[in-house]
């Protein structure tokens, strides 16, 4: 039935599904991925629901109230880390399910040993907070009880290190430049933070 001219059409909310599969670049699917929902915005929004993916790399939200044509932005997270975070939109179809999949890439990480130096000794550096910073992803970690630091999740690409100590005693290092390759784990020589 076609509406009379001059009159609009306005579509009538409804409860909807959305669900897909989390992948890998070969095809595989990835299980344990957190997959969070928000509306209201391609970039801020607000969320709507969180799931994980289950052993076939599937998930779904459902009772979505939403309107055919409406938006929503998908975030993945992976929490080991060997995956890289991923944003994309997806937009209601008709029918009571719309699906997205979805491909993620596999990431790189970066680990070293920190160190601070005082007067009389090294120590583990174990307030300091080292942040990797490259084109499109930054991240940062605390240092372990020992001084160790592990980031991972990063794209493939090139990446300064920074490392910022809470002691007032210690001086900043500079900056440690790092190529990193994705599915690889690439060590840092062992860092020494100076005094001041």
């Amino acid at each position: 039935m076609t509406a009379p001219v001059g009159l609009t059409t306005t579509l009538a909310p409804s409860t909807v599904a959305i669900t897909g599969t989390i992948s890998d670049p070969e095809g595989y699917p990835l299980a344990g991925i957190l997959v969070a929902l928000f509306a209201n915005g391609r970039d801020e929004g607000v969320r709507v629901e969180t799931a994980t993916t289950d052993d076939i790399g599937g998930y779904r939200f459902t009772r979505i109230h939403t309107t055919v044509g409406d938006d929503y932005r998908v975030e993945t997270t992976d929490p080991s880390g060997a995956h890289v975070f991923s944003r994309s939109i997806v937009t209601i179809t008709s029918g009571p399910t719309t699906t997205h999949h979805r491909t993620v890439q596999v990431a790189g990480h970066i680990q070293g040993t920190v160190t601070t130096r005082d007067a009389h000794r090294l120590q583990s550096g174990t307030e300091v907070c080292v942040t990797a910073s490259g084109v499109g992803a930054v991240h940062a970690v605390n240092v372990s009880a020992r001084g160790r630091f592990r980031i991972g999740g990063l794209p493939a690409g090139e990446y300064a290190l920074t490392f910022h100590d809470s002691n007032p005693r210690s001086a900043a290092a500079p900056p440690v430049l790092v190529t990193v390759a994705a599915g690889r784990t690439t060590t840092i020589e062992d860092q020494v933070l100076p005094p001041r």
